[in-house]
C-alpha cells in the first residue's frame, strides 16, 4: 500500500509538522465527530467513560515512549505525565460523584500501532500532544461537566496550563529537527494516521458509534 505521505507536495515534505497536519486533517475531523465533546463533557457518566478510555490509551503509549531514552531526553520527560493527570482526575471524579451501580463492561484489548522507528514514534506523539493542545480549547468551549465541584477532575484538559503553547512550539521544533528526510516524514505521517485511527477506535468503540 502506498504511503499517504507520497501524495504530499514538496513544501509539506520540507516540514514534518506541516506534513502531519495536512496528512491527518480528515482523521482529526472524524475523531471530533465521533467523540462529540459537547456530549462527552456534558454529563458525569459520559465524562467518566471518556477519562477511563483516555487513561488506558495514554498509559500504554507512554510506556512505549519511555523505552526510548533518546526521545525522552529530546522531548522532555514532562510529556509523560498525562496518564498521571488522568488517574488523578478519575480519583477526584469518583470522590466527588461516586459511581452508581455496576458500570463494568466486557474486557477489551487495547492495541496500539507499531512504532518501529523514531520517526514513527514522533508521529504517534504528534497525535497525543495535539490532543493536549486541544484539551484547553474543549474545556473553555464546553466547560467541565455539570455537577462537578469547581476545578475538580479537569487536570488533563488543562494541559500544560500556561505553558501549553510554549510546549507545543517546543515539540514542533524538536520534531522538525529530528525528522527531516522524506522517508522519515512519510513514516511520521503514516504513524500519525495509524495513531489517530486506533485512538478513535478505542475512545469511541464502533459498537458505541452504531448506538448513537
Amino acid at each position: 500500500m502506498n504511503s499517504v505521505a507520497e501524495g504530499l507536495d514538496s513544501t509539506s515534505r520540507a516540514d514534518v509538522m506541516s506534513a502531519m497536519r495536512s496528512g491527518t486533517r480528515d482523521l482529526h475531523e472524524r475523531i471530533e465527530q465521533r467523540i462529540r465533546p459537547a456530549e462527552a463533557l456534558g454529563d458525569i457518566d459520559s465524562y467518566r467513560r471518556l477519562l477511563e478510555r483516555y487513561a488506558a490509551y495514554y498509559r500504554c503509549f507512554e510506556e512505549i515512549v519511555r523505552r526510548d531514552r533518546f526521545i525522552v531526553r529530546e522531548f522532555g520527560s514532562e510529556r509523560l505525565e498525562k496518564s498521571k493527570w488522568l488517574r488523578n482526575d478519575l480519583r477526584e471524579l469518583n470522590e466527588a460523584v461516586p459511581v452508581v451501580g455496576d458500570q463494568r463492561s466486557s474486557a477489551e484489548e487495547l492495541t496500539l500501532p507499531d512504532f518501529p522507528t523514531r520517526s514513527h514514534l514522533i508521529g504517534g506523539m504528534y497525535v497525543l500532544e495535539g490532543a493536549t493542545l486541544g484539551g484547553q480549547v474543549l474545556l473553555r468551549r464546553y466547560g467541565p461537566p455539570r455537577g462537578l465541584p469547581e476545578g475538580a477532575a479537569v487536570r488533563f484538559f488543562e494541559g500544560y496550563r500556561d505553558a501549553t503553547g510554549m510546549m507545543w512550539q517546543a515539540f514542533s521544533q524538536t520534531a522538525c529537527r529530528l525528522v527531516e528526510a522524506e522517508a522519515e516524514i512519510a513514516a511520521a505521517v503514516d504513524s500519525a494516521r495509524a495513531t489517530f485511527s486506533s485512538f478513535g477506535d478505542w475512545v469511541v468503540p464502533n459498537q458505541l458509534v452504531t448506538q448513537q
